[in-house]
């Protein structure tokens, strides 16, 4: 390309990336998909010739010095018989067809009262992410009785016919989400071995890429539930070159209809 294109490409580039645009989605901008392809941008930027350097990307690996220190864990595996990952990968067997979710917790500073709740559905890579009071139990099994109620216990048991988490002590009370307020099972909760995050990889990813909303190291307190839900709007509508350009959105209407996601992010009023 000449200069006139190169510069094309950078300035989209640079704006799309301070946007929290992934390269695919900037690559699929017709006037950037004229000149150079996704693989293009990519090795431009690894030669040093885009404005944007190789650590402005959202999934560049960034290195530091580990700290050395020893990790206590908090949750416990104890009195959860029949719903260790073992359990989950017969449940998904005698069950095919059904997506279920993950659940987990975004990590937040030691001194933070909020914590940010993450539910993903792999197979759409679907995030849904909800700002919670930090190690309340209560305001967990709260979230989910809420959605319950907001979309209706035969759209819960579709949606979220199945939950595996990790050890969190605040997730220890398998019961009190499985069942709802009428007593009624609506799911069932699987735990993940402790120190083996891969066992529910899809919500630790989507943990990852939500620091591009919410950086580590700072705090989520001072956030609000109308910054929350926009993250939240623009992680399911980016366009996704696993889900074939289509958006975890698009997916999700896809497989469970339309209305469900408008319930779902209905908890704060929009702006007007």
């Amino acid at each position: 390309c000449d200069e006139s294109e190169f510069r094309i490409v950078d300035d989209a580039l640079t704006a799309g990336l301070a946007q929290k645009k992934s390269v695919y989605e900037i690559t699929r901008d017709p006037r950037v998909a004229e000149i150079a392809s996704q693989q293009t941008v990519y090795r431009w930027v690894s030669l040093g010739l885009t404005t944007a350097r190789k650590i402005d990307l959202p999934m560049a690996a960034k290195y530091k010095k580990r700290k050395a220190k020893t990790y206590e864990y908090g949750g416990s595996s104890k009195g959860k018989e029949g719903r260790t990952y073992l359990d989950y990968l017969a449940y998904r067997r005698a069950n095919p067809g059904e997506f279920g979710c993950q659940m987990d917790f975004l990590g937040s500073i030691v001194a933070d009262k909020k914590a940010i709740l993450t539910i993903s559905i792999p197979e759409l890579h679907f995030a849904y992410i909800r700002l919670l009071p930090k190690c309340d139990p209560g305001a967990v099994r709260a979230l989910w009785d809420w959605i319950d109620a907001k979309i209706g216990r035969e759209a819960f048991r579709r949606v979220f016919s199945f939950i595996p988490t990790d050890n969190d002590p605040c997730f220890a009370d398998f019961a009190s989400i499985e069942a709802g307020a009428d007593g009624e099972v609506r799911t069932r909760m699987f735990y993940a071995d402790p120190y083996v995050s891969n066992q529910k990889g899809s919500v630790e990813n989507m943990n990852g890429q939500l620091r591009l909303h919410f950086p580590k190291g700072k705090s989520v307190d001072g956030l609000t539930e109308e910054r929350v839900r926009e993250a939240n709007e623009a992680m399911i509508d980016r366009p996704l070159k696993s889900l074939g350009g289509k958006s975890p959105r698009d997916a999700f209407e896809a497989v469970y209809g339309k209305g469900a996601i408008e319930l779902l992010l209905d908890y704060v009023k929009p702006k007007g």
